[in-house]
Protein backbone atom coordinates (compact mmCIF):
# COMPACT_ATOMS: atom_id res chain seq x y z
CA UNK A 1 0.00 0.00 0.00
CA UNK A 2 2.65 2.58 0.60
CA UNK A 3 3.53 2.67 -3.21
CA UNK A 4 -0.15 3.07 -3.74
CA UNK A 5 0.31 6.12 -1.31
CA UNK A 6 3.34 7.26 -2.95
CA UNK A 7 1.84 6.78 -6.48
CA UNK A 8 -1.24 9.23 -5.41
CA UNK A 9 0.88 11.65 -3.98
CA UNK A 10 2.48 11.93 -7.42
CA UNK A 11 -0.15 12.01 -9.21
CA UNK A 12 -0.46 9.23 -11.00
CA UNK A 13 -3.87 7.81 -10.28
CA UNK A 14 -3.88 4.77 -12.74
CA UNK A 15 -0.65 3.43 -10.82
CA UNK A 16 -2.00 4.07 -7.24
CA UNK A 17 -5.26 2.60 -8.16
CA UNK A 18 -3.48 -1.12 -9.38
CA UNK A 19 -1.27 -0.91 -5.85
CA UNK A 20 -4.26 -0.66 -3.94
CA UNK A 21 -6.14 -3.12 -5.61
CA UNK A 22 -2.81 -5.32 -5.97
CA UNK A 23 -3.21 -4.71 -1.95
CA UNK A 24 -6.62 -6.31 -1.74
CA UNK A 25 -6.12 -9.14 -3.86
CA UNK A 26 -4.06 -10.45 -1.23
CA UNK A 27 -5.59 -8.81 1.82
CA UNK A 28 -9.32 -8.53 1.02
CA UNK A 29 -10.05 -6.73 4.79
CA UNK A 30 -7.29 -4.43 3.99
CA UNK A 31 -9.22 -1.70 5.46
CA UNK A 32 -6.57 1.43 4.27
CA UNK A 33 -6.21 -0.27 0.75
CA UNK A 34 -10.47 0.41 0.78
CA UNK A 35 -9.78 3.60 2.46
CA UNK A 36 -6.76 4.61 -0.79
CA UNK A 37 -9.36 3.41 -3.31
CA UNK A 38 -11.94 6.05 -1.66
CA UNK A 39 -9.42 8.73 -1.55
CA UNK A 40 -8.55 7.96 -5.33
CA UNK A 41 -12.19 7.78 -6.39
CA UNK A 42 -13.00 11.20 -4.52
CA UNK A 43 -10.19 12.62 -6.07
CA UNK A 44 -11.65 11.83 -9.67
CA UNK A 45 -15.32 13.11 -8.25
CA UNK A 46 -16.28 9.74 -8.43
CA UNK A 47 -18.29 10.23 -5.39
CA UNK A 48 -20.38 6.83 -6.07
CA UNK A 49 -17.20 4.75 -5.84
CA UNK A 50 -15.63 6.33 -3.25
CA UNK A 51 -18.78 6.03 -1.02
CA UNK A 52 -19.04 2.37 -2.21
CA UNK A 53 -15.24 2.07 -1.26
CA UNK A 54 -15.48 4.14 1.80
CA UNK A 55 -18.43 1.73 2.70
CA UNK A 56 -16.61 -1.35 2.22
CA UNK A 57 -13.73 -0.06 4.46
CA UNK A 58 -16.55 0.65 7.20
CA UNK A 59 -18.34 -2.74 7.23
CA UNK A 60 -14.81 -4.24 8.28
CA UNK A 61 -14.22 -1.89 10.82
CA UNK A 62 -17.58 -0.59 11.54
CA UNK A 63 -16.44 0.96 15.17
CA UNK A 64 -14.22 3.65 13.57
CA UNK A 65 -15.27 6.97 14.06
CA UNK A 66 -13.09 8.31 11.97
CA UNK A 67 -14.48 6.22 9.19
CA UNK A 68 -17.94 6.66 10.12
CA UNK A 69 -17.27 10.44 9.73
CA UNK A 70 -15.06 9.98 6.43
CA UNK A 71 -18.21 7.92 5.14
CA UNK A 72 -20.89 10.48 6.32
CA UNK A 73 -18.89 13.53 4.63
CA UNK A 74 -19.02 11.77 1.61
CA UNK A 75 -22.91 10.89 1.68
CA UNK A 76 -23.22 14.87 2.16
CA UNK A 77 -20.73 16.14 -0.19
CA UNK A 78 -19.23 19.05 -1.30
CA UNK A 79 -15.37 18.12 -2.15
CA UNK A 80 -13.90 20.75 0.50
CA UNK A 81 -15.69 19.29 3.63
CA UNK A 82 -14.67 15.72 3.10
CA UNK A 83 -13.17 14.49 6.19
CA UNK A 84 -10.15 12.52 5.42
CA UNK A 85 -9.32 9.61 7.84
CA UNK A 86 -5.80 9.07 8.04
CA UNK A 87 -3.79 7.05 5.83
CA UNK A 88 0.33 5.59 7.24
CA UNK A 89 1.90 8.32 6.87
CA UNK A 90 5.57 7.75 5.25
CA UNK A 91 8.91 9.37 6.50
CA UNK A 92 10.25 11.64 3.33
CA UNK A 93 13.20 9.13 3.70
CA UNK A 94 11.18 6.31 3.16
CA UNK A 95 9.49 7.66 0.29
CA UNK A 96 12.88 8.39 -1.63
CA UNK A 97 13.42 5.37 -0.81
CA UNK A 98 10.29 3.46 -2.10
CA UNK A 99 10.91 5.55 -5.40
CA UNK A 100 14.25 4.26 -5.68
CA UNK A 101 13.18 0.64 -5.76
CA UNK A 102 12.91 -0.81 -9.68
CA UNK A 103 9.17 -1.70 -10.86
CA UNK A 104 8.53 -4.57 -13.38
CA UNK A 105 6.34 -3.30 -15.93
CA UNK A 106 2.99 -5.51 -16.03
Amino acid sequence: LSMAVVSFADKKIPEAKNYAKDALALKPDYVDAWIMLSQIAKSESDNANALSYAETALSIFPTNTDLIRYVNSIKNSSSSSTVVPPLPTLSSDTVSKIKNIPVKKK
